[in-house]
């Protein structure tokens, strides 16, 4: 009896999981079936090929303006920072203003290559920080993070799972889904020092 029961709640659950994801997801979509094994129990789940990278573009939008499971993110910890905090040194660690320029840099490249051009960032290029001296200069720096930041997102959901896995620029880079995560991690990385030194000036 025990077993009928687990079998009708098992078939219940299946249903539900199927009705929802079609529920979410956009329309003109091909929906692919797959065999998914759960605490042992195999059944089948519905998904789309464009699942991937959509996930993917909504958790580097989350981590610049918010929605990530941290609940901490660059625009929520900006809010507030003017220009004078952003530039002042504390001992040993780099400025609020060296770290998002640092990790802002990347963005458009990443783009570029995604949208099949060359890879032209340069690491020691990423710490030349522009000399800010007003507000509306630290401003205009945040604003070009959060735009450059949507551009990227915007070209990662254009993806397919085969643009995914292909070679970022050479293959010595490795794929472009390692590139793009590597971006996302080095987001939340640079993120909890801008937390760090926040707190300090």
């Amino acid at each position: 009896m025990k077993y009928l029961f687990l079998f009708v709640l098992l078939s219940f659950f299946t249903l539900f999981c199927d009705a929802q994801d079609a529920a979410d997801l956009p329309p003109k979509i091909t929906f692919h079936r797959y065999r998914s094994v759960s605490c042992g129990v195999s059944f089948s789940h519905t998904y789309s090929k464009a699942m991937l990278s959509t996930q993917i573009a909504k958790h580097l939008r989350a981590v610049v303006s918010g929605g990530n499971w941290s609940d901490s993110n660059y625009q929520g910890q900006l809010k507030g920072v003017n220009w004078e905090m952003a530039t002042a040194k504390v001992e040993g660690t780099n400025t609020i203003l060296q770290l998002v320029y640092h990790v802002s840099y990347y963005l458009p490249y990443v783009t570029k290559v995604l949208k099949g051009g060359t890879l032209d960032a340069r690491d020691k290029y990423s710490w030349e920080t522009p000399n800010i001296q007003s507000e509306a200069a630290w401003q205009e720096l945040k604003e070009q993070f959060w735009s450059d930041a949507a551009h990227l997102a915007e070209a990662i959901e254009q993806l397919s799972d085969e643009q995914l896995q292909a070679d970022f620029a050479d293959p010595k880079y490795g794929s472009c889904m390692g590139n793009i995560l590597g971006i996302i991690e080095h987001l939340h990385y640079h993120l909890g020092q801008i937390v760090v030194v926040k707190k300090q000036v």
